[in-house]
């Protein structure tokens, strides 16, 4: 499938991190129930699939195919067993679960609390996963000559959600237009960033530092999907001391 910049641009989106945060959401590992652990989850979604507004991660290790090549099957899929193990979690630590995995990615989906409560844990886990993946590649780069790196495409929206399969290989799934849609961000993003959605962005502009990439045609998508590049956490005075994002969430 072919992506082309559309030839208009969204305009500048002006910056609202010196703005004040809209209420706290939780801090990571500190969902209620049933959303604690992996099992919590999955046996919450054992009713009839529904409608749901989440956010959703996906996660694509950049060519795969010359570094599995190079290395031999056994070496890398140690090193897949590395990179999936930091993946997922990273994942689980923000309070999302692993929807799949792609053979060399993952896709993840968030959807504790309120809309920007789940957009705000996929923004930071996203962040977070790629300082681990570079901090693992510094490893990997010693035992084994290689190191992988990453793009990472966001968005929320709309899918239904539910569990798929039977018996024990049922596993819960998050599927409609808005994670296709995630899908084909992330295979826009560069190495080692982390592209939004117009819906993402619009939910974590006062978090996070963005930077304007255009307006993208996406085949199968009526209108073009403007796309936003995740840039730092935004710091906020908070009684004369630099507030971070984990902070503010914790608050």
């Amino acid at each position: 499938m072919r992506f082309t910049l559309a030839t208009r641009s969204p305009s500048p989106r002006p910056s609202r991190c010196s703005m004040p945060l809209k209420p706290p959401i939780p801090a990571p590992g500190e969902a209620p129930p049933p959303q604690q652990d992996m099992a919590h989850r999955s046996h919450a979604f054992r009713v009839a699939a529904h409608r749901r507004r989440v956010s959703i991660l996906f996660v694509d290790i950049v060519e795969s195919m010359p570094l599995s090549e190079a290395l031999g099957a056994e070496k890398w899929w140690a090193v897949m067993e590395e990179m999936f193990t930091v993946l997922s979690e990273g994942v689980e630590e923000f309070d999302g679960w692993i929807d799949s995995f792609t053979g060399d990615g993952v896709a993840a989906v968030f959807a504790s609390g309120d809309e920007r409560s789940h957009a705000l844990r996929a923004c930071a886990a996203a962040q977070a996963l790629n300082d681990r993946i570079r901090a693992l590649g510094t490893k990997l780069w010693r035992t084994h000559r290689v190191a992988p790196s990453v793009r990472l495409g966001i968005n929320s929206g709309e899918v239904v959600v539910g569990r798929i399969g039977h018996s024990s290989s049922a596993r819960v799934v998050a599927i409609g237009h808005a994670a296709g849609i995630a899908k084909r961000i992330e295979s826009l993003a560069r190495p080692g960033a982390v592209y939004l959605s117009e819906h993402t962005a619009e939910l974590v502009e006062d978090a996070f530092h963005l930077r304007v990439i255009g307006s993208v045609d996406i085949r199968g998508v009526h209108a073009p999907v403007a796309v936003f590049e995740l840039l730092a956490q935004c710091s906020l005075e908070k009684s004369g001391t630099s507030v971070s994002l984990p902070e503010m969430v914790a608050a």
